[in-house]
């Protein structure tokens, strides 16, 4: 799982899938005003799955096993802005006021 997310993690543990936690090291700093949310999502997604996978290639040659690779990323898209999580509870606390009351949309991007 090329996702340090708890709840990413609590899906995987719940379907009793075993796995292994490799967090990419990503910025997650792709340009969002080039993107839509849908696209945003699926391209961070698709790199930490390629950086996680670089980072595995040599476990699975020497060992001769497969390594399945599972990135994502979610984002809430509203009022032509895509937010990511928040930085910190202040952070988190202006977006929820900023969300309270309207429509927005959460994009999920999953890359194997």
């Amino acid at each position: 799982l090329a996702s340090g997310s708890p709840r990413r993690r609590d899906i995987l543990a719940m379907l009793e899938v075993p796995f292994e936690v490799v967090v990419s090291g990503f910025a997650e700093d792709l340009p969002k005003h080039e993107y839509r949310a849908s696209e945003y999502v699926a391209a961070n997604a698709r790199v930490k799955c390629e950086a996680v996978s670089r980072m595995l290639q040599p476990q699975a040659v020497e060992t001769g096993c497969a390594i399945l690779v599972i990135g994502a990323d979610t984002v809430i898209a509203h009022l032509e802005a895509i937010l990511e999580k928040p930085r910190d509870d202040q952070d988190a606390k202006s977006m929820l006021k900023a969300l309270s009351g309207t429509t927005h949309h959460v994009h999920t991007g999953v890359c194997i």
